[in-house]
C-alpha cells in the first residue's frame, strides 16, 4: 500500500453497516493512490447504496481513467445519486473515450446529463 491508513479502510468496505462501508470508500479516496482502485471499483457494485454513491464520487476524485468502464456501468445504477456521482466523476476525468457508451444512457436518463454538466 502506498499510503498509511489504507489497510484500515479496505476491510471496512465489507463491514456489516452500510454507512461504515460508505465512509470507508470516501476515506480510501483521501488516503489512497492507484492501488485502491480495484477495491473502489468493486465497491461500485456493492449491494449497499451508500457504498456505491461514495465509490462513484471517490473514483472521480482520484481521477484515474482505469475506472472509466466501471463508472460508465454505474450510469445505469438504480440509485439516482449513484448515477449522478458516476456522471460527475466521468466529467472530472474528461473521459472522452466513454462518450459513445454514455450517449445511450443520456438519452434514457436526461438527469444524468445535467449531473455531469452536459
Amino acid at each position: 500500500m502506498s499510503e498509511p491508513g489504507e489497510e484500515q479502510f479496505i476491510p471496512a468496505l465489507s463491514h456489516e453497516d452500510a454507512v461504515v462501508r460508505g465512509y470507508a470508500a470516501q476515506m480510501l479516496g483521501i488516503a489512497g493512490g492507484s492501488d485502491v482502485l480495484p477495491f473502489l471499483m468493486e465497491a461500485l457494485r456493492s449491494d449497499s447504496t451508500p457504498t456505491r454513491r461514495a465509490a462513484a464520487e471517490t473514483l472521480g476524485n482520484l481521477g484515474n481513467t482505469v475506472a472509466v468502464p466501471s463508472l460508465v456501468a454505474a450510469l445505469t445504477d438504480p440509485d439516482g445519486d449513484t448515477r449522478a456521482g458516476a456522471a460527475r466523476s466521468l466529467g472530472k476525468m474528461v473521459a472522452t473515450a466513454a462518450v459513445p457508451e454514455i450517449k445511450p444512457v443520456l438519452a434514457i436518463r436526461p438527469s444524468v446529463a445535467s449531473s455531469a454538466g452536459i
